[in-house]
């Protein structure tokens, strides 16, 4: 297609040029475009070679190209490192430790802490100051239950057993503080505040003691 685009303009040429009597036909009879014609032959034949050498070259190199490539990426003279221990070993030193994953759970309840401590003093009616109370146990509560998990996960069953024990005396322990506070108040709008308050205390306290099982 482009020699035929190409000698069709070529052959519009000496129409224009003959026209403004710039070109007279030569006496051999030899076309007028015959010129170009050949430049564009010749110039196919050159490409035409070109990629008959590309491809020779090409299926010449093949089996040397892989070669170098294996070489170069995949050959260890020294031989292969050994990539999973090296990663295994990277990870490992960059596991936190259980201390490290429980103080950081804590430093995240006590940030929240903070942000609820903004919403009680902000608080305008006894039902906002219950809520907030509510939410502050329910936080501390959250934490301690996450807490726990890391410790059921890493410690042997024997410190569990002792733990659960222990537990459950707490919980107990808990209960009838958060009844003796709301008793103080019973039947006023602020016992729902009271009780909550005095069950994040405890909840938190005991959160920082299972803390210390992991050290």
């Amino acid at each position: 297609m482009r020699k035929i685009k190409i000698i069709m303009a070529v052959g519009a040429i000496p129409f224009v040029l003959s026209s403004c009597g710039q070109i007279e036909k030569p006496d051999d009879g030899t076309k007028a475009g015959s010129g170009i014609e050949k430049i564009v032959e010749s110039d196919e034949d050159s490409q035409a070679a070109q990629n008959t050498s590309a491809a020779g070259n090409s299926e010449g190199h093949t089996g040397s190209d892989k070669g170098d490539s294996a070489g170069d990426v995949y050959s260890f003279p020294d031989g292969a490192p050994d990539e999973s221990a090296a990663g295994q070993a990277g990870n490992a030193a960059f596991q936190p430790s259980l201390s490290d994953e429980i103080a950081a759970e804590i430093s995240y309840a006590e940030e929240r802490e903070k942000e609820i401590s903004e919403k009680q003093k902000a608080a305008d009616t006894q039902m906002d100051m219950n809520i907030t109370a509510a939410e502050m146990y329910q936080m501390w509560d959250d934490t301690l239950n996450i807490v726990w998990g890391l410790l059921e996960a890493n410690l042997n069953e024997a410190d569990m057993e002792v733990l659960r024990k222990e537990e459950k005396e707490w919980i107990a322990f808990k209960d009838a503080e958060v009844q003796a506070a709301g008793q103080e108040c019973e039947g006023g709008s602020i016992q729902p505040s009271v009780e909550a308050s005095r069950a994040a205390d405890l909840t938190k306290a005991r959160v920082y003691e299972l803390a210390e099982y992991a050290k």
